[in-house]
């Protein structure tokens, strides 16, 4: 008997699979007289284990193991498997399907389990794997058009809007697609922002700020992040607001966000908070809206963002959330192109002006190995029913905490009954119910409250404002001047989404940031429900040159963190009033408002000549590492800079990350003059371990290795691993081993 099988219309190479189902067959050859009739079982290969799970259709419950009976040379059954649910999905990928002939096994299928995982749960393999291919994806150029899609020529089309969800939903799929062009065992992970996240926020995966006004990230050596460069865009920044390392961010809670609950317009809120609020946890280009995806940590944001959308998609059993065509599920309520359901998305559809951005920078959807849906144009309803589970046309990519489940009306109770995934949803309908309830309480608490502490009790517990009641007497605590500033603090927290459609009130919320008599606390708070607001607020671009002018008058406020935050937002803008000034304090030190580094570093936001000649000087005679670290970063474009750059990446007296900046700088300008150091560096046994192995990864995944000479390849064989660092010896055994000859 001679078996022949077929995943998705393949019979070789790599199968992935997730929890959507996957169609297979299995065709049955040279079938001898005793083989008829054979009961063939295909099985997980580890009972104990069950990774696989098997359908005999797209609606039919999954079954651990499936039976045929062969009766004829030819034979070919048709199937569906996908991965089994597991609330804490496996952590080894690799499942195998066995197939057995009247109990005996004949022959096995190899599998990989691929889901969108939490990104704090990542194997050590797995993060690795995806920052690999994200920063060789950037090295590529390709990189450049996901910056183009979300930037400010962008806004109006993405933000704001019902097809925020949508349009994000395709974004990320683009995305994850062209990773695994890269890497095909890679799926995006998501950072779950209402939940602490340790493993993200460290040197071997997101990076940890440094002590300094800017607050650079810190890498590893070994982290490909270490080496991440935007073009003419200053180092990569983030500066959290909350303990990163213990709390989750300033968001609401997860029960809150799903309890949304009253149709698609009432979850879209979200895109406020928590999306929002994420964003704003931090201080950086990931809270500004036209350059947040600079940072590799956009996307695992909003992929929390997406997943959140398809958990509340799995809250309806019937899968009515599925279904494009039920206003519960989506609902455009505007005439706005790019908005309705049939319409194609920008800019996929490659349509530029009439209504759309005058750019269209994407190019066609890129396909699957799975699936060539949705098309290279795709619509609003493509997004809708990304499991299949109502159209039987899926986008093939899952998340870890969201099952596939098909059509309960088509299942009888005892296929559901104990079920695993039933369970799951049970349990976080019981969740949901608690904080409803306990939000409800609290609303009722507030509107009767006229103690202080119950007061603050009330509204502390409180996730989302419901009716007009609350509202006003939320407003009226933020605009009472008598009120503590902790609770003004906490009342415009609470008022988001309510100030967003109105002027009038963003306009007072811009008046607190400029009112100098007001506590920097609120001043602080306004400024934050400013910048969500240049997220999500479809009325804030009208109000952008007011806020602009607002922020220039406060350039040299009193307060030195509201002066920070005002010259950042303005230097993101690229607004030539800031730019102007910063570089007149770099120039004339009595009139700096900023530290230094910190005008050096906000400067790159505009990287052009005229500031090149200040940062040749800092780089060659400042004091202040600091910012000879920032302007070594920023000199890349500068071709002046070449001899400066080599001598400063050449001397090893000098700090590490000024040296690596000149390096990775020089690698920009002139990669033949950064080889020839960078050899020397890494075959130096005086060198500091840290530069060596940082060197060594660069020329690893940046260089063809063809131009790697033989001498320098037998010189590295015989440095013993004993003599040096774990991660250089690491280091030194793939490069050899990536060489064309070991391939």
């Amino acid at each position: 008997m001679t078996i022949e099988f077929t995943f998705n219309q393949q019979n070789s190479g790599e199968f992935y699979i997730g929890y959507t189902p996957v169609k297979c067959s299995i065709r049955f050859l040279d079938i001898s007289q005793n083989e008829q009739n054979s009961v063939i079982e295909l099985s997980n290969s580890k009972t104990s284990e069950q990774k696989v799970s098997f359908y005999t259709g797209i609606q039919s419950a999954e079954k651990p193991a499936l039976n045929f009976t062969v009766t004829s040379e030819d034979q070919t059954f048709d199937f569906l498997i996908g991965a089994k649910f597991n609330i804490k999905p496996f952590k080894d990928n690799n499942a195998e399907i066995k197939i057995s002939s009247n109990g005996t096994p004949i022959q096995t299928v190899k599998t990989k389990i691929r889901l969108r995982k939490n990104a704090n749960d990542l194997t050590s393999n797995e993060r690795d794997l995806f920052l690999n291919a994200f920063y060789k994806l950037n090295s590529s150029g390709k990189y450049q058009k996901y910056l183009d899609m979300h930037n400010e020529a962008a806004d109006r089309e993405i933000h704001g809007r019902p097809s925020f969800l949508p349009w994000h939903r395709m974004y990320l799929l683009d995305l994850e697609r062209q990773l695994q062009e890269i890497e095909p065992s890679v799926a995006l992970p998501y950072w779950d922002f209402q939940a602490p996240a340790p493993k993200v926020f460290s040197t071997s995966f997101m990076g940890i700020p440094n002590t300094t006004a800017v607050g650079q990230l810190q890498f590893d050596s070994t982290n490909p992040l270490s080496k991440w460069r935007i073009a003419n865009q200053p180092s990569l920044t983030r500066l959290p607001d909350f303990n990163a390392q213990s709390e989750k961010a300033r968001v609401e809670s997860y029960e809150t966000t799903l309890g949304r609950r009253n149709g698609f317009l009432d979850f879209a809120q979200m895109e406020f908070n928590p999306h929002g609020n994420a964003h704003m946890s931090f201080d950086g280009a990931i809270s500004d809206a036209s350059r947040a995806p600079q940072d590799p940590l956009f996307f695992m944001l909003h992929c929390n963002v997406d997943r959140l959308w398809a958990q509340w998609q799995d809250l309806s059993l019937d899968n009515r959330l599925f279904d494009p065509a039920d206003n519960a599920a989506y609902n455009q309520f505007t005439n706005r192109i790019g908005d309705l359901l049939k319409d194609t998305m920008w800019p996929w559809n490659e349509l530029k002006g009439n209504g759309r951005p005058v750019t269209s920078p994407s190019g066609p959807m890129p396909a699957s190995p799975l699936t060539l849906h949705p098309g290279k144009k795709p619509k609003v309803e493509d997004s809708i029913d990304y499991q299949g589970r109502i159209t039987g046309i899926p986008l093939f990519f899952d998340y870890d905490s969201v099952p596939y489940r098909p059509m309960i009306s088509n299942l009888g109770q005892a296929e559901i009954a104990g079920s695993l995934k039933l369970k799951h949803f049970e349990n976080l309908e019981l969740e949901i119910s608690k904080n409803f309830n306990s939000s409800n309480e609290a609303i009722k608490d507030f509107k009767k409250a006229s103690d202080f502490k119950d007061i603050i009790h009330s509204l502390s517990q409180m996730d989302m404002i419901t009716d007009q009641e609350t509202t006003k007497k939320t407003l009226d605590i933020l605009k009472d001047s008598s009120s503590t500033t902790g609770m003004r603090v906490l009342a415009l927290s609470k008022l988001t989404q309510v100030i967003s459609v109105d002027e009038d009130e963003i306009k007072y919320i811009l008046g607190l940031v400029a009112n100098t008599k007001v506590h920097p606390d609120l001043r602080k708070q306004a400024f934050r429900t400013i910048q969500i607001l240049a997220f999500s607020s479809p009325i804030f671009p009208l109000l952008k040159p007011e806020v602009i002018e607002t922020f220039r008058g406060l350039i040299r406020d009193n307060n030195i963190e509201i002066r920070k935050l005002a010259c950042g937002y303005l230097a993101k803008n690229k607004d030539e009033f800031i730019q102007r000034n910063l570089l007149n304090g770099i120039k004339n030190p009595a009139e700096a408002f900023l530290p230094e580094d910190l005008a050096v570093h906000l400067l790159g936001y505009d990287d052009h000549a005229a500031i090149y000649p200040e940062l040749r000087k800092i780089l060659e005679h400042s004091s202040n590492n600091d910012s000879r670290s920032e302007a070594a970063f920023l000199l890349a474009g500068d071709p002046l800079a070449q001899s400066l750059l080599l001598n400063v990446a050449n001397n090893s007296k000098e700090r590490f990350d000024v040296r690596k900046n000149s390096m990775l700088s020089l690698k920009e300008q002139n990669s033949n003059g950064f080889l020839k150091i960078a050899k020397d560096i890494i075959l130096d046994n005086n060198e500091n371990d840290q530069i060596r192995t940082l060197t060594i990864k660069t020329i690893d995944s940046d260089f063809d290795n063809k131009i790697i000479d033989e001498q320098f390849i037998g010189k590295l064989k015989e440095i013993k691993k004993e003599q040096v660092s774990k991660d250089l010896s690491k280091g030194i055994k793939s490069f050899i081993k990536n060489q064309p000859g070991n391939k």
